[in-house]
């Protein structure tokens, strides 16, 4: 017999027994596995450096009391879940014996510090190991994992664990289901002997590693039961698996191996592609960017009958664009960016009966615009020709004539073509379908340059304007500089030192002596230095209200941002360390860092990283294409902002409000990845209180909170409803105050709001991410979490700590309900004349509860393994995921630049 519990809740029903409730686990016959007490010290002593780790690792004690084990149904460890079994041989007359045993360890985005330690092998009995979302978990993986006999879902994406993969014994994961190691820096190549370990797997995602060379080939040999792989995004070589005959025995792979979702993208895969035709059960089938070469047969690629996504682009793929009009389940097919012989426009696609993006990006078309062929479509609502050799004329007015034509299509790219002259008669405002022709000679001709139509298609501003001068040119030049509120540390006016050197040192010393006492380390600069740092403050970076910005080199080669602060009188000089302290002390991947700082006279300087792909708003709105098309990119700027403001609301001492949380202060490193800057210009924020009041309100129009804005209230929601608007920014690619949308709205989130409310959401996705059906979903999730962040009342936002657990999927459930419950609260329409105020702040009613259980699965381990199986990204029906497999319970106003992060000589 063996019965579930979960902490918190006692299943076994001792309430009919004669025996009394006691603190003591050991009264009620329970006999803790003395190999787990061991294994969680271990773990005990591997994490015990977390952050916060009373809260994040709440009641893990074994080194203070042992009397309270993890399986103590009354003294819960957070994220440990037993099973006990009735143990006969040790059970005497009535008296039950039970022996327990950890089954499940689930420690999902508590940032978790440390390593996988070796003694986690001795949890012999675990099922369920979820160690998701803590980039500070780093090094290896231990051999020792390959105790756990039991195992059958393993996941631990999203951390910084390093080294290659572990030469486990070969059938130590007879039981595996499901595994995740998606997301970390692991490398090298595959062992070949994990063969039996492999036989039972249906999820497999190692994508966004540094894994290479050929030998995952070997394993795939043996993925019989395999329904998901991604390998994505590593340095895989050699060729792609034979995925009919995928089994090492010969078998029929659609017979023993009903794989649906394929994704071996951005690797170094080459040869040709094998053959796919035949095959029963794929739906989502990804080998883009890669080194594939051969022509394509359309043989390869026939009898897919459930293929709903395709993309083969980025190869080096030859000859004739292969037909394909044998794939009517075909939703999305990309063929981009191959060396495919020049030939016009294929009109078999007009057969693919349920193809909605088309995208031919660079493939060599030639001949005229097909505009009577577009026509034909049925469901196509995105076409990129983009990069090709199509001539003649776009015939806008023969789209717009066919009765029966496509009414479906919304968006045809045809940048950097051939295209000369567009043909239509009708209002501009009556344009059904949005076009682009950019880089065509068409917008370049300056006959044309100056008309409603060529705005339209050449610059994206389609209106008409009857009676305007044709021949006046309108540009309009934003070089407003972004602003950061609040300087880090507004300065001091009164400090006179300037009189002599002996009170030059003794503020030095001053200051070292308080960085010492806290422990930080900031260095001291002098004046003269920053001087030769900056060439003499020669290379402005930016100016605002609180100071310029320099760039500066030091002598070790390493670039740094140098701000200049303007003197506030009314600060001490111990003010000003204080603040230096504390921000010293903060450091995070996803905040700017401050490496220094100078005082001279009644100046104040600030050393900061220079981060050196400027900001967000530039990536945003600006003209680079770098990484705009890449949704990975968008998503992981907004799981890292997150990740970094929830640091500042509950890892630092005191805690710290940005209140001016905006695009313009989000700085891009070299790969991309966000750091929030002016942090540091904050407002500190005590531990004990709630809510403050401040008379001076920071931050930019359309990010600001109601409550704030108006009455001047201040809490962590105001940084939260920021977050939020910054957010349907990135998905959507559209300013949060700008032109009237065609529901008549300008301010972003009334929109979004409008939009979920008429169940028309997918519309506010910027339509040249051109999404995968997984990341659509991935894209919708942020946008429903983006609406619970700009709810009206502070009170009924989400804090930071469940903002980061709904983005990865944590808490769909719960969103789903509370998007719900919220979409019956009226949300003051941008078209209102009057602002929009605080909602029921005053209420006192506050929805978001403690949910530190909810990170954990609050079922049995029987039911919890689907539950917990977040490896697969997605379930495929008709070859679009239809739900997430998640662990569901378990501004325009700027007067400053950034710290750093600008682009060079840019004012």
């Amino acid at each position: 017999m063996m019965i579930k519990f979960v902490f918190g809740i006692l299943l076994l029903h001792l309430s009919s027994s004669s025996v009394a409730a006691q603190s003591n686990y050991s009264a009620y016959g329970f006999k803790a596995d003395p190999s787990d007490l061991y294994a969680m010290k271990q773990l005990w002593y591997a994490w015990n450096t977390t952050p916060e780790v009373q809260k994040n690792l709440a009641g893990w004690n074994p080194l203070v009391d042992e009397s309270m084990p993890p399986c103590d149904p009354e003294s819960p460890w957070r994220g440990v879940f037993c099973n006990a079994r009735s143990n006969p041989t040790k059970s005497a007359g009535a008296d039950t014996v039970w022996d327990l045993a950890i089954d499940s360890l689930n420690l999902q985005n508590v940032s978790l510090s440390g390593i996988v330690p070796p003694g986690i092998g001795n949890l012999s009995n675990l099922v369920t190991l979820s160690l998701t979302n803590n980039p500070e978990l780093t090094g290896v993986l231990p051999k020792e994992m390959e105790n756990l006999y039991s195992l059958y879902d393993l996941d631990l994406h999203g951390n910084g664990i390093t080294g290659g993969f572990p030469n486990w014994k070969h059938d130590s994961f007879v039981f595996l289901q499901s595994i995740n190691l998606g997301d970390n820096k692991m490398t090298g190549g595959l062992p070949a002997n994990q063969t039996n370990s492999f036989r039972a797997m249906q999820t497999l995602n190692f994508s966004h590693n540094l894994f290479s060379g050929p030998s995952y080939l070997d394993l795939f040999n043996y993925l019989q039961k395999a329904v998901a792989v991604d390998v994505s995004h590593n340095e895989f070589s050699g060729a792609l698996p034979n995925f009919v005959n995928f089994t090492a025995d010969g078998t029929f792979y659609a017979v023993t191996n009903p794989l649906s979702y394929a994704d071996f993208s951005s690797n170094k895969i080459s040869g040709p592609l094998p053959k796919l035709s035949g095959h029963q059960t794929i739906q989502f089938f990804n080998v883009s960017r890669n080194l594939l070469t051969g022509e394509l047969d359309p043989a390869l690629l026939s009898n897919i009958p459930l293929l709903a996504t395709m993309d083969l682009s980025s190869n080096q793929f030859t000859g004739f664009i292969p037909n394909l009009d044998t794939l009517k389940s075909l939703g999305h097919l990309d063929l981009s960016y191959n060396n495919f012989n020049p030939e016009p426009f294929p009109s078999w696609t007009t057969n693919l009966d349920s193809l909605q993006i088309l995208t031919l990006r660079g493939v060599s078309l030639t001949g005229d615009v097909p505009s009577s062929i577009l026509v034909r479509f049925r469901s196509l609502h995105t076409l990129a020709l983009d990069d090709n050799n199509l001539t003649g004329t776009l015939d806008i007015d023969s789209m717009h004539a066919v009765p029966n034509g496509s009414r479906s299509l919304k968006l045809v790219s045809l940048t950097n073509n051939k295209i000369e002259n567009v043909a239509y008669t009708g209002r501009i405002v009556n344009l059904s379908i949005k076009f682009n022709l950019l880089g065509n000679p068409y917008c370049d001709n300056s006959t044309s340059a100056d008309n409603d139509m060529t705005r339209c298609v050449c610059q994206q501003q389609c209106s008409d304007t009857p009676g305007a001068p044709s021949n006046k040119k309108v540009i309009i030049i934003a070089t407003v500089t972004c602003a950061s509120i609040l300087a880090l540390v507004l300065l001091v006016s009164g400090l006179l030192f300037w009189r002599g050197r002996k009170e030059r040192y003794a503020l030095i010393l001053g200051a070292e002596q308080k960085f010492a006492e806290y422990e930080v380390k900031p260095t001291i600069y002098t004046y003269s230095e920053l001087q030769l740092i900056t060439r003499f403050f020669s290379i402005k970076l930016g100016q605002g209200a609180f100071g310029a910005v320099y760039k500066g080199n030091l002598p070790n080669g390493s670039e740094v941002a140098v701000k200049q602060l303007f003197t506030k009188s009314q600060q001490s000089l111990d003010d000003f360390l204080n603040e230096i302290v504390l921000v010293a002390a903060v450091k995070h991947r996803n905040l700017v860092k401050l490496k220094g700082c100078c005082i001279r006279k009644d100046q104040r300087l600030l050393v900061h990283e220079y981060v050196e792909n400027g900001d967000l708003e530039q990536f945003l709105f600006g003209q680079e294409d770098v990484g705009k098309k890449d949704w990975s990119v968008h998503k992981n700027i907004c799981y890292e902002i997150a990740e970094g403001i929830h640091y500042l609301h509950f890892a630092t001492q005191p805690k710290i409000i940005h209140r001016d949380i905006k695009a313009c202060n989000i700085l891009l490193d070299k790969n991309l990845e966000p750091k929030i800057a002016d942090f540091g210009l904050a407002l500190l924020y005590p531990d004990e209180d709630t809510h403050i009041m401040t008379i001076h309100v920071a931050g930019t129009r359309g990010y600001l909170a109601p409550e704030y804005a108006h009455l001047g209230q201040l809490s962590e929601k105001v940084d939260v409803f920021s977050y939020g608007v910054l957010l349907l920014e990135i998905v959507s690619r559209r300013r949060n105050m700008g032109p009237r949308t065609a529901d008549g709205q300008f301010y972003l989130p009334a929109w979004a709001w409008t939009l979920h409310s008429e169940g028309r959401i997918k519309e506010l996705i910027a339509p040249n991410l051109e999404l995968q059906p997984r990341e659509e979903i991935e894209a919708i999730r942020i946008i429903n979490v983006a609406l619970l962040c700009v709810h009206m009342s502070g009170e009924r936002r989400p804090d930071m700590k469940d903002v980061v657990v709904m983005l990865h999927g944590g808490m769909d459930t719960e969103v789903a309900r509370l998007l719900e419950e919220h979409a019956n609260e009226r949300f003051p329409s941008s078209r209102d004349s009057r602002s929009h105020g605080d909602g029921d702040s005053s209420s006192g009613l506050n929805s978001w509860v403690s949910r530190d259980e909810s990170l954990a699965p609050s079922v049995s381990t029987a039911t919890s393994v689907a539950a917990h199986n977040s490896l697969t990204p997605f379930k495929v029906e008709n070859g679009k995921p239809s739900e997430m497999w998640v662990e569901v319970d378990k501004s325009a106003d700027k007067s400053e630049n950034n710290l750093a992060g600008v682009q060079e000589g840019e004012v």
